[in-house]
């Protein structure tokens, strides 16, 4: 089911404010009927999405104001036991990992124990890079925002199945391998490596693990009683299965994917968590945005500097309206397509771009998660003090929490043109499937004639490092 462009005479009746309505405000607005009709009537499309890209399980908050006005929960948390998708559901949240990283840093600044501006050399004893600049130079900010021009170099510590290469002890040797391959403060470049090295910042300057400082400050006092950072438990009755999209969209079930607080790259992706506790988190940060910003609500909020963490650091694209990088999202001013919202613009000729009903309503804020196994994904819209959690349990034909995300922030802005995300979805799925079929034909094409190994298979087990180490 698309949801259908309203006619311009119930689109007048539902959403647009006229002198004779001033009565009414634009935050009431949000709780008419009409708003959560139409979230209500996105639910069809939402398991006709998740049919196509192949994805067993999906969970959905959507939060006005700090109140949930829509909840849906669809499909399968474990195929092979037919266990239901449910609001306790656990899932690895991957990239989403780094907004609470950068909450953590909020805190510690507001606490003094740390400054934006600290330089990272001057916190973390024998700290260095192979660029001098960097090194003398590097500074909090720069690391959350990925302004750093070093290499990415994910490969470094990742290997086939999420399989972890290197262990937390080796990170801060590691990183000053990295090689300089953009300009320092001008030119971005998402890394994984920075934010595992604001891990290691949190617990120098706090005497405490990354994650007891997590569970005191941000997990308890939200009430995120289902998020951790320690290793799965995969006998947890709550866990979803992470799975992956065969071909033709059936799920086959994958190995859960290792990053935890004992592993690196933690503070980067190594989290578990609900869609009720991640949409705690996001009204917290609107909540904390909206003390910061006006002086309303009750009492200190458990977040502190919002704003800084929610301002734009460094520009993403070129772009007559901004599209930059705060702390762990992406800012992206409407009208426009949304920046953050996984690999869905590699899948489709055109990216659908969002226009809300007025420009009052921007920015997006966006992250996604994308593990083997599992893709989340968040939206903030601090204007109207909205926001937008989607779990889902596979690395499906397409970013399906993407798609589920884009079509909920096209109801809250009140979109006049909203999207057909059934036709996207299709498209992505298809685009999908095609490049495995050209990436496997390709591999195929440079396998070698004879294929013998030189030596007895047993002798190429080992552990391989990098020789200058």
């Amino acid at each position: 089911m698309f949801l259908k462009p309203l006619t311009p005479q119930k689109f007048l009746s539902c959403h647009v404010y006229t002198m004779s309505s001033q009565i009414v405000s634009k935050q009431a607005a949000m709780h008419t009927p009409c708003v959560k009709d139409h979230l209500e009537a996105l639910d069809p499309m939402m398991r006709q999405i998740c049919s196509i890209a192949g994805t067993p399980g999906l969970a959905l908050r959507v939060s006005h104001h700090g109140e949930i006005i829509h909840e849906a929960n669809f499909g399968l948390a474990d195929v092979d036991c037919h266990k239901q998708t449910t609001s306790n559901t656990i899932y690895q949240i991957g990239a989403l990992a780094k907004s609470l990283t950068a909450s953590a840093v909020g805190i510690l600044v507001d606490e003094g124990k740390l400054k934006w501006t600290s330089l990272i050399k001057d916190v973390l004893p024998g700290f260095r890079t192979r660029s001098d600049t960097v090194t003398k130079h590097l500074t909090v900010v720069d690391l959350l925002s990925h302004r750093t021009g070093l290499a990415k170099s994910n490969f470094w510590w990742q290997g086939a199945e999420g399989t972890l290469l290197l262990k937390k002890s080796e990170l801060l040797r590691f990183y000053q391998e990295l090689e300089p391959t953009g300009a320092f403060h001008a030119d971005w470049a998402y890394s994984n490596w920075g934010y595992a090295i604001v891990g290691e910042i949190i617990e120098t300057v706090r005497g405490l693990s990354y994650a007891d400082f997590l569970q005191r400050r941000i997990f308890r006092p939200l009430g995120m009683d289902s998020t951790s950072c320690s290793p799965v438990n995969t006998g947890n009755p709550d866990l979803a299965k992470p799975y992956a999209a065969m071909d033709d969209a059936s799920p086959q079930l994958v190995a859960f994917p290792g990053a935890n607080n004992d592993t690196i790259m933690a503070p980067a992706m190594g989290r578990t968590s609900t869609a009720n506790d991640l949409s705690k988190y996001a009204t917290a940060l609107l909540q904390s945005y909206r003390y910061e910003t006006t002086g309303k609500g009750s009492g200190l909020p458990v977040i502190r500097n919002a704003v800084m963490q929610l301002t734009g650091h460094m520009f993403t694209a070129r772009s007559m309206l901004e599209k930059s990088y705060a702390f762990g999202f992406y800012r992206n001013q409407l009208p426009s397509t949304i920046l953050g919202m996984g690999p869905n613009a590699s899948y489709v000729e055109q990216m659908p771009t969002l226009i809300p009903k007025d420009a009052s309503m921007g920015p997006v804020l966006a992250h996604g998660g994308n593990l083997a196994g599992y893709s989340i994904a968040m939206a903030l819209l601090p204007k109207i003090n909205s926001s937008v959690v989607v779990c889902t349990n596979s690395f499906a034909l397409g970013y399906v929490s993407g798609w589920a995300t884009l079509a909920v922030l096209e109801v809250l802005i009140q979109t006049p043109l909203p999207s057909d995300y059934v036709q996207l979805a299709t498209e992505a799925a298809t685009s999908s499937v095609d490049d495995v079929r050209k990436l496997r034909a390709a591999l195929q094409r440079q396998k070698p004639s004879s294929s013998r190994p030189h030596k007895p298979l047993d002798h190429y087990v080992g552990r391989y490092t990098c020789p200058v180490l």
